[in-house]
């Protein structure tokens, strides 16, 4: 899965070839088809596994009872971590299922299940921050989730084009954002 998402990264999905990932990962054509019968296979795998990082990161400072700290935490994480360049590849990667989600309905499919986890999760954060009264209780929590995620993906897609916008900045304009959220 490394040299796919590599090939990917670097030429696209729809110009990488299994030959092209075969000579990355040194291996033989044999034990690649062994565990992916194809290209779209490798590409659900990989999703698949970014998904499952996320929701174990998203798991994980949930039981604070500082929402806004929980929240402060995971801007840190996922805005912050696109200043690596392995998350950087693993999110042009993303992109590129983004758009082929548009015509390949098991993609979708995937790509959907991937923001389910976080769209809830941050639901029911923004519902307890309401609870405790950090945030105004008219804002609708799953709209208010659905925002933060927007600007994650946003961002994502300016990282691609120009790696060399900085992550600090825009981090602290979110965490300045989510502090304002208070009635």
């Amino acid at each position: 899965m490394n040299a796919a998402s590599e090939c990917f990264s670097n030429k696209g999905f729809h110009n990488t070839t299994m030959q092209d990932i075969i000579q990355q990962s040194n291996l033989s054509p044999g034990a690649i088809y062994r565990y992916f019968k194809s290209k779209d296979e490798l590409i659900q795998a990989i999703a698949l596994k970014r998904q499952a990082a996320e929701r174990d990161i998203l798991q994980q400072p949930l039981n604070s009872t500082d929402v806004m700290d929980i929240l402060e935490k995971l801007s840190t994480h996922f805005f912050g971590s696109l200043e690596t360049e392995e998350t950087m590849k693993d999110r042009r990667v993303g992109v590129q299922m983004w758009a082929e989600a548009i015509v390949n309905p098991e993609i979708l499919q995937i790509t959907n299940r991937g923001i389910e986890v976080p769209l809830a999760e941050l639901k029911k954060l923004f519902a307890r921050a309401q609870e405790q009264g950090r945030i105004d209780e008219e804002m609708d929590s799953e709209s208010l989730a659905r925002v933060i995620i927007a600007l994650f993906q946003g961002f994502i897609l300016q990282k691609v084009w120009d790696p060399h916008v900085p992550s600090d900045s825009y981090v602290k304009t979110v965490k300045v954002l989510l502090r304002n959220l208070a009635p």
